[in-house]
Parts: structure tokens; C-alpha cells; sequence
């Protein structure tokens, strides 16, 4: 049998494109984040439109931690909305306004971290986010059971209501739960992007290379 032993640049690609399709458990792999998209369709979710609406965003623990060990950002906003000045709790700063680059930041260093904004909410309207929730450390008091919660209320406040949530495991990793008119979609790591792109890259050389001799 003839074993083919790949050259440098072969190899290199293998390696990396190992690396990207390669899985870690949560438990062995310490500090992790997990990014998503969350998209809210109004008229899915059955909420009426016109002002006095509301957009709620919190992350809270089930006991509290000495030092915060799950945080979450929120930016990357796409929206017909009209937001208001945001009104804070506990460990939770920022704002969410369409056309800007700003976001919101949470950790669950206490017992009850929230923000809200007034919103005003269009005929068939829409929201899209990105989450990134981090969690530094899964055995750590505070950090199993914490929860991530970003809900649009119509100009009733109450249900129906469109929401999406993400609950800490005792390893570290999340559990996530929508109601109607509410998407979440998983997104690639940045340094997953990354090494697939070197991955790709580097088979990109070898093909060149080979065609060139």
C-alpha cells in the first residue's frame, strides 16, 4: 500500500481545518462564548402595534455570585422600532438605538440585572440582534442557572410577548428557549472564522502550486 505524506502546506491545511471542526466539552474548555442572532417578528408574535411598548433585557443569576462570572453583549441592531432612553438595574449599561453602533452589557454580579427601553412598535414590525454571552467560569457560585432574557412587550405590556431565553448549565454550556415570532440562530466563533479561513487558504496555495508545476 502506497501512503501519501502530504507537503508542508497540505499539511498545514489539514491541521487548521481539523482545528475548526474540532469539539471541546464546556467543562474542559473554561472560559467560553457563544454568539447568536435573535430576529422578532411583531406579527408572528401577535403584538400589537403603536406606542408604550417595551424591550426588556436581562441576565440574572439564580444566587449571588462574589464576582460576576456570565456577562452578555447586545449590539449589532436591526430595526424598525422607535427606542427610548434606556432605564437600568443592578449591572447592566448601554443602549440599543437603529442606525448606531451602540450595546448593552450585563453581568450577573447581581441579583437582578436589567435594562429597558420604551419602544414603539410599527405595523408588522421587526427586531434583530446579536448576543454574545460569556461564561468565565462554570463552577463558580451563581453561574449554573443563570439566565439571559430579551423580551419585546407591545403597548399593552403584557402577554402575548416575544421572547427569547438562554439558561446556564452546570458545565458551562446554554440551553435556549423562544416563544412565537421569536428566532435564534447559533453564529461561528470569530477565531472559528478565522482558522477555517487559514484552513481554506492554505488549500487555496497547495492547488496553486500544484497547477504552476
Amino acid at each position: 500500500m502506497r501512503i501519501y505524506i502530504p507537503n508542508g502546506m497540505a499539511f498545514v491545511a489539514m491541521m487548521a481545518l481539523l482545528a475548526t471542526f474540532a469539539t471541546r466539552s464546556p467543562a474542559q474548555a473554561g472560559s467560553t462564548t457563544t454568539l447568536f442572532e435573535i430576529q422578532i417578528d411583531s406579527k408572528t408574535a401577535g403584538l400589537a402595534a403603536g406606542s408604550g411598548g417595551l424591550l426588556d433585557i436581562q441576565l440574572n443569576p439564580t444566587t449571588v455570585p462574589s464576582s460576576a462570572n456570565v456577562s452578555a453583549t447586545v449590539d449589532n441592531l436591526s430595526t424598525d422600532l422607535t427606542l427610548g432612553t434606556p432605564t437600568t438595574t443592578g449591572n447592566a449599561s448601554g443602549q440599543l438605538q437603529p442606525g448606531t453602533s451602540d450595546k448593552v452589557t450585563l453581568d450577573n454580579g447581581n441579583k437582578y440585572n436589567d435594562l429597558n427601553q420604551s419602544a414603539n412598535l410599527p405595523a408588522n414590525s421587526y427586531l434583530d440582534v446579536t448576543v454574545a454571552i460569556t461564561v468565565t467560569d462554570p463552577t463558580a457560585t451563581g453561574a449554573s442557572g443563570t439566565a439571559f432574557y430579551l423580551s419585546l412587550y407591545d403597548k399593552n405590556l403584557l402577554d402575548p410577548s416575544a421572547t427569547a431565553t438562554f439558561t446556564v448549565q452546570s458545565d458551562g454550556s446554554l440551553t435556549q428557549s423562544t416563544t412565537a415570532g421569536v428566532t435564534i440562530t447559533t453564529l461561528p466563533e470569530p477565531s472559528t472564522l478565522a482558522m477555517l479561513g487559514l484552513g481554506l487558504g492554505a488549500i487555496a496555495m497547495v492547488g496553486r502550486r500544484r497547477r504552476a508545476a
